[in-house]
């Protein structure tokens, strides 16, 4: 996981993209006031759903 400010992020938005999605890497970036975000890959974040999916499943059961 790496962190960067936004104002870093948005020079080089470019090669974090490449980053976060070649090398399944979560960037957060830190913005002004608390609202950081968190960037992923597609990927990633659908293979989160499906976890989740699948606990919500398994404690219905």
């Amino acid at each position: 996981m790496e962190i960067t400010t936004k104002a870093d992020f948005k020079n080089n938005i470019d090669q974090y993209i490449n980053q976060v999605c070649n090398d399944a890497e979560t960037l957060i970036v830190n913005a002004e006031e608390g609202k950081n975000v968190v960037v992923t890959s597609l990927d990633e974040y659908n293979a989160w759903q499906v976890t989740a999916q699948d606990a919500e499943q398994l404690s219905i059961i």
